[in-house]
């Protein structure tokens, strides 16, 4: 229970900060790539308001296993604050990342369909080594992404 997070049943925040470390490790002793996508749901405090608190939490549970259920066994999802989650991608470019994000986005469009409180999601993201080598640098440049997509116009996938 020490690494996941209560509500959702993902990884918390601390789990996923040692998981990069390990990633990282990995990735310069062994010349690999990996990912991060930082994903934030689409104006949840406007369904907090409306709806209430219940509601926003069965959907957070709703949109973690949406996540969960897009990747693969060796990919960490990682709820990361109040609506935004994490995901850790080891041995994966840039482009396949971006596949994965669009998938996640897409999936989600897609249950969108026979839920009745519609939700979207912005994501950004950046890989190893090409936008930074270290995780704090990889996090931030996910993050400046993940706010272009929501200036942009929100339920779409940025690159660093």
């Amino acid at each position: 229970m020490s690494v996941t997070d209560g509500l959702t049943g993902v990884y918390n925040h601390r789990y996923f900060q040692n998981q990069i470390e390990l990633e990282l490790s990995r990735a310069q002793r062994y010349d690999l790539n990996f990912s991060i996508i930082l994903i934030d749901l689409d104006k949840f405090k406007k369904i907090n308001d409306t709806y209430g608190h219940i509601s926003g939490d069965r959907i957070l549970k709703r949109i973690s296993k949406q996540i969960s259920n897009t990747l693969r066994k060796t990919d960490t999802v990682a709820r990361y604050g109040g609506d935004e989650f994490v995901v850790l991608l080891p041995e994966t470019g840039k482009e396949n990342a971006v596949s994965v994000a669009n998938r996640i986005r897409g999936n989600i469009d897609k249950a969108n369909e026979r839920e009745e409180i519609k939700i979207n999601v912005s994501i950004g993201m950046a890989s190893y080594p090409d936008n930074g080598v270290y995780s704090k640098d990889l996090v931030q440049k996910a993050d400046s992404a993940l706010y272009k997509a929501k200036e942009e116009s929100r339920n779409r996938t940025c690159a660093a």
